[in-house]
């Protein structure tokens, strides 16, 4: 019986993280979920001081630029590779500069960055 009562409690509380995105998007409307609400403020007092948040953030980070990288595929854009310290640094860049932005806009901008640099990157 607890365990139904800690599954309902988490899903009720994943539900409370979900907002819909109200400006334009590529894609239309889309919902916005777990961390992605938070502020770019959150990830910075996280990377200072709260490791166990920042690493949640990472994820939700990994899990954007991977879903992006799947759908940019369907049309033939791709992005460059980079490792987890440089997603990272981006992001710590873009959130000090924009501490108020929402955390998906940051990982937007991540890969807004990735594809930009892809395009620029000589063949091999």
């Amino acid at each position: 019986m607890k365990r139904w009562t800690l599954a309902a409690l988490i899903c009720g509380a994943s539900l409370t993280q979900v907002s819909v995105a109200q400006d334009a998007r590529p894609f239309g409307e889309y919902g916005i979920y777990g961390f992605g609400i938070s502020s770019c403020g959150t990830w910075v007092n996280a990377r200072a001081s709260d490791e166990a948040k920042a690493t949640w953030m990472t994820t939700y980070v990994l899990g954007y630029v991977s879903g992006a990288g799947v759908v940019l595929s369907a049309y033939h854009v791709s992005t460059t590779e980079t490792d987890v310290g440089g997603m990272q640094v981006f992001l710590d860049n873009y959130c000090r500069s924009h501490p108020n932005s929402k955390f998906s806009e940051a990982a937007g901008a991540l890969v807004g960055d990735l594809i930009a640099k892809q395009s620029t990157t000589p063949s091999h």
